[in-house]
């Protein structure tokens, strides 16, 4: 049976003949937040866990580029808003 599943990609772009994926994220995790440069790194670092729901999203928007174009991503990211930083998820 087929599964209907339903997002929106940030942003996809390519360059050189490369896909690059971009995923926006606006949880509070700098020191706007008040939290120390530890807290932050360990707020991004939990974005990396093997199955952290960012992790799974990302995922599976590659499966549905793959799927529509034909052509694989080369290199996802996650840009947390409040920290301005990328961090690469694979």
């Amino acid at each position: 049976s087929e599964t209907i599943r339903r997002g929106s990609i940030d942003l996809l772009y390519r360059h050189e003949g490369t896909w690059t994926l971009i995923d926006f994220k606006s949880d509070r995790v700098g020191s706007s937040a008040g939290a120390s440069d530890a807290a932050v790194d360990a707020a991004l670092e939990a974005a990396l866990g093997a199955n952290h729901p960012y992790r799974e999203q990302l995922r599976a928007y590659r499966a549905a580029w793959k799927d529509l174009s034909g052509e694989p991503i080369a290199s996802s990211w996650l840009w947390f808003a409040d920290a301005n930083a990328f961090v690469p998820v694979d």
